[in-house]
């Protein structure tokens, strides 16, 4: 922009001393409104410590406030905070000290401000609030995300953990079962090849025994890299997975609660209404602002110092510019819309899978617990009396016990799955585990 001045000159009634300089120097900044520096705040919060039995809802609570995802993206909410007040403040002023070269006694100084007009200063606190609605909608995302694969590295150790304690009971149970058989073949009421089949069973187990605490091992640093913790200073809490989430029948609730929950749809949205406020103030670019000053000069050729009030606009003379401004403001309001349509489309998918999912689940884990697991464990309590009064093969008994032993570990892994469908679909309504128990994530 072009800057034309207009000077209005006032003749002062009489030189003004050393104090009654500095007196107008500070009306010429109150005049004009110069900020005064705020105090900054400290942090109050006080950070929480990770017990060696913490439950899965400790762990969430100790993440929210120690993982460094989190910890980012409350730095970029505080950011985006400071950068919006940043914006919507003034220019600042510019001070303007001329001496005459050839003549001493010429000096002038001089201090203008420009102003925003027609609302711009409006416009942009709004812009940022959105800026800072759409940061913490980002952090409530970010949160959700931590949370979701920490929910998902605990369920698959309390996985191992149960199927270890599985093939556990059922290695006691068939190592019984070999010290019985080995005093009958030494009492010659069995025969070596019986013995030696037990003895082959009883090592397989011991081995899947052995893969499955490896496998423990593993999860245990899944966890605490989910927590993102050394695994060293996570201690080995002993977990159960709890009973199967009832999913519902129809996923209309579930959408809406998608539609009006999901932290990644609520900053998208305020990223719109961020770019709208964009386009006004590209709309807006091309009018041109205020600027004020006042000039206090000297000369030697004058009887009396002079005191000139200043008043200038820009002329927006570079057209090309402002049209190019606001092309880009358009095109950045309009791929905002696209992403928002693209995401609520792919978060419904996501939402419909996971409940298709979770139904799927929760009806084989009833179908477990209910029907087949009963059924197995009975039939091989009546084949191991049977095999012991010696009306059974070894092969029923075997078989018996394999049986029993798949469906107890299929049954876990169908409840860890459905446990795990749930935690997806909280994750994409906007739920946390800690408004299970009423708290506030």
């Amino acid at each position: 922009m072009q800057q034309i001045v207009f000077a209005i000159r006032r003749v002062a009634a009489r030189p003004p001393t050393a104090v009654g300089h500095r007196r107008q120097l500070l009306a010429l900044l109150l005049c004009l409104g110069l900020p005064w520096p705020a105090p900054a705040t400290a942090d109050t919060t006080t950070p929480e410590s990770l017990q060696a039995d913490a439950s899965l809802s400790e762990m969430v609570r100790y993440a929210y406030h120690h993982h460094p995802r989190l910890q980012a993206s409350q730095a970029l909410v505080g950011a985006a905070a400071s950068r919006g007040q940043r914006e919507a403040a003034l220019p600042d002023p510019m001070l303007e000290l001329n001496q005459g070269l050839r003549e001493s006694g010429n000096q002038s100084l001089a201090l203008t401000q420009s102003i925003p007009l027609w609302g711009k200063r409006g416009l942009t606190r709004q812009r940022a609030d959105d800026e800072v609605e759409a940061a913490r909608a980002t952090l409530h995302a970010n949160q959700l995300a931590v949370e979701r694969e920490l929910r998902r590295a605990w369920i698959d150790y309390a996985w191992s953990q149960a199927a270890e304690a599985l093939v556990g009971e059922q290695l006691s149970l068939l190592t019984q079962l070999t010290e019985q058989t080995r005093r009958r073949y030494e009492a010659g009421r069995s025969d070596l090849p019986a013995l030696l089949r037990l003895q082959n069973e009883q090592a397989r187990l011991a081995n899947e025994q052995q893969a499955l605490r490896s496998q423990q091992r593993a999860a245990h640093s899944r966890l605490a890299s989910a927590l993102a913790i050394d695994s060293t200073a996570l201690g080995h809490p002993v977990t159960t997975l709890p009973a199967p989430p009832v999913p519902p029948d129809d996923a209309a609730p579930l959408l809406a609660s998608l539609t009006e929950h999901n932290p990644q749809l609520r900053a998208l949205r305020h990223q719109i209404d961020a770019r709208a406020r964009g386009q006004q103030l590209a709309e807006r670019a091309g009018r041109p602002d205020l600027k004020l000053g006042l000039e206090y000069m000297r000369q030697d050729m004058m009887p009396r110092d002079e005191l000139a009030l200043m008043v200038g606009i820009q002329l927006p003379l570079q057209r090309g510019r402002y049209r190019a401004q606001r092309a880009e403001a358009d095109g950045l309001h309009r791929a905002s819309h696209w992403q928002l349509q693209e995401q609520e489309q792919r978060l419904a998918a996501d939402l419909e899978i996971a409940l298709f999912n979770l139904q799927q689940a929760a009806r084989t884990v009833r179908l477990y617990q209910d029907s087949l697991l009963p059924r197995a464990e009975q039939a091989m309590a009546v084949t191991v009396t049977a095999w012991q009064a010696g009306q059974a093969s070894f092969a029923d008994l075997i078989a018996s016990q394999r049986e029993r032993l798949t469906l107890a570990l299929s049954h876990q892994r169908a409840l860890a799955d459905a446990l795990g469908y749930q935690t997806d679909i909280d994750a994409l309504t906007g739920r946390s585990l800690l408004t299970y128990h009423g708290e506030t994530p």
